[in-house]
């Protein structure tokens, strides 16, 4: 049922030629570099304000949801490496689900998809005839099978942020004892292992919700003042508290989805593709300083630009060359292909981009993470696309390439290919010389969400009268 699509040979730079690696890398690493060593001043991206639930109205607004929940629990290990994208093409026989990953090795994307495949089986078919509640347990604890790594992990941190909490709440001699009271109560629950007590960790989940009521009002009120902003353990707690829940939620997205598109759920195929290759590091010079990067861009541009070279030379003083030269020795400077783009790029290249093609006609890849800066250029370049992907967090990520181009392909398909890094490259270096001019950044500071709420539009088995009937979620709240 699972098939794994072969890529092409690895290309040394991807196809880029020297220039090009230049004209593309250059400000991504300037900008890096600034946000690195300069302490900017961070502004919430625009996309990232919270969503009104109450507007939450379609099917295509819910099936995304259930989309980027797909997504979010195949992202089963911490870091960048197992960030997953998905999307639901029309397949012959039934639904097809497409599924990509920023870098699996070719078992990790089998067991993926062998996940994948047993979940969507267990929701569909309910082959004991479970009751909602008892078949949403059990996908649960699927779904934490498989994401034991960040589970494990995801414990070790919360219990951290709620011990520095108590301090924090000690330290500043706070008469909030029913706030100590929850905080207690909650580090107890927590105070088991992961791997031995499987229905210790379900209940707990499930009753996620009632045991930290106080604390997220607590903390949502106190994040009201700047003071607790920069209170890092609060922070902290706010965002873990979010994705310890983020998984019960993503269990009762599925099985109402499961009861509202049975469908969906039935006769199904997994495409899994392979991650990309690495390229070798773009930038070989390792002395590169931000003036030389101004002049590089004053060269391409065939402008001066006296203030950002003023710029340059005054953050020098404080790193920022340093900053740029640490990125370019980095023997991780390697980049990748991110998975909302290999899954975009194997839709172009076999011309699935009709509405017809894609399940309902709902042109969505989804995602576990919202979309990184760059694949925020590169989906916008594509201006003739219907193809939509999650809104973006902004946050830059230097391992980041295009999809290969080769001899083999043709005039058009090579000209394309340039005019997209063009337009790539157009949009970064001017948001490089943006943030050397103003000394700020739109990005968040986590890259998944922080607290998801409960979904407030499913709708019940009892109340679905077609196979058609909607399953109303949430809209994630975005933060990659």
């Amino acid at each position: 049922m699972a098939a794994v699509v072969q890529t092409s040979e690895f290309q040394y730079y991807a196809g880029l030629d020297p220039f090009q690696r230049r004209l593309l890398y250059e400000p991504i690493v300037l900008k890096y570099a600034i946000i690195q060593s300069c302490n900017l001043a961070r502004e919430e991206p625009e996309s990232h304000a919270t969503a009104d639930f109450d507007n939450l109205q379609s099917d295509s607004e819910a099936f995304r949801v259930l989309v980027n929940k797909l997504a979010h629990v195949c992202d089963n290990e911490r870091g960048g490496n197992s960030v997953t994208a998905m999307t639901i093409l029309e397949g012959t026989n039934g639904p097809e689900f497409v599924l990509a990953a920023n870098r699996k090795d070719e078992e990790e994307t089998r067991a993926t998809a062998r996940f994948v495949t047993n979940l969507l089986q267990l929701a569909g078919q309910n082959p004991q005839n479970l009751s909602s509640d008892a078949l949403e347990k059990r996908v649960l604890w699927m779904i934490l099978a498989f994401n034991m790594p960040r589970i494990t992990e995801y414990k070790d941190k919360l219990d951290k942020a709620l011990g520095l909490c108590l301090e924090d709440h000690e330290r500043r001699q706070s008469e909030d004892e029913a706030l100590k009271s929850e905080l207690q109560k909650l580090r107890e629950k927590f105070n088991f292992s992961v791997n031995n007590i499987r229905e210790q960790l379900i209940n707990l989940i499930h009753n996620a919700q009632l045991a930290i009521t106080g604390i997220k009002k607590a903390v949502r009120t106190k994040a009201r003042s700047s003071e607790f902003l920069r209170s890092g353990p609060w922070c902290e707690l706010k965002h873990y508290l979010g994705r310890w829940h983020s998984y019960r939620q993503a269990a009762n997205v599925i099985v109402y989805a499961a009861a509202a598109w049975p469908l969906l759920f039935q006769d199904f195929k997994i495409t899994s593709l392979p991650s990309s290759t690495r390229i070798s590091k773009p930038i070989v010079q390792s002395d590169l300083t931000a003036v030389a990067i101004v002049q590089h861009m004053e060269a391409f541009e065939k402008v001066k630009m006296p203030e950002l070279m003023q710029n340059a030379e005054d953050l020098r003083r404080i790193g920022l060359d340093k900053a740029i030269q640490i990125q370019l020795l980095r023997r991780t400077f390697r980049p990748i292909i991110h998975a909302e783009v290999l899954i975009h790029h194997y839709l172009t290249k076999n011309r699935i981009t009709r509405p017809n093609r894609f399940w309902r006609q709902w042109q969505y890849i989804g995602a576990s993470k919202p979309t990184c800066r760059l694949c925020h250029y590169y989906f916008s370049s594509h201006s003739q696309s219907q193809i939509q992907v999650r809104p973006s967090h902004l946050n830059l990520y230097p391992n980041w390439r295009l999809p290969e181009i080769s001899d083999e392909d043709d005039t058009e398909a090579r000209e394309a290919h340039r005019k997209l890094l063009k337009s790539i490259a157009e949009k970064v270096r001017n948001d490089a010389k943006r943030t050397l001019r103003h000394r700020t950044t739109k990005s968040k500071q986590y890259d998944s969400n922080t607290y998801s709420a409960t979904p407030r539009f499913l709708v019940k088995r009892s109340e679905l009268t077609n196979s058609d009937g909607p399953a109303y979620c949430e809209v994630d709240r975005c933060s990659r």
